[in-house]
């Protein structure tokens, strides 16, 4: 777990190199809340929780490299406001989780 924490830290910090608007943006975005997702599973914390839909929901604003990536990205989002969903019961997650999964 202590690898995964170094990593998740590099990732950070490439992402607060990359100015909005740049090519790697999104990769990074997915990358840093692939990593979190692995932390997620592991120890189930809403802050990491949270922290990915957030993420995610920033990686959905950038322009995806091929059509299947931003589908991809819009699953695991989808997914995630779903797990989220199950923890809270707040139908506002449930209601974007159908929005995201559609728009897949």
């Amino acid at each position: 777990m202590a690898n995964l924490r170094d990593i998740i830290a590099l990732r950070r910090s490439a992402l607060q190199l990359t100015p909005p608007g740049h090519p790697k943006r999104f990769s990074f975005l997915v990358q840093l809340s692939n990593s979190l997702q692995e932390v997620f599973t592991k120890d189930g914390t809403l802050a990491d929780l949270n922290e990915i839909i957030a993420f995610r929901r920033a990686a959905s604003e950038c322009t995806a490299p091929t059509p299947s990536d931003r589908c991809e990205l819009l699953l695991n989002l989808a997914d995630s406001l779903r797990e989220k969903y199950q923890k809270l019961g707040s139908d506002s997650d449930l209601g974007e989780a159908i929005k995201y999964a559609c728009a897949a």
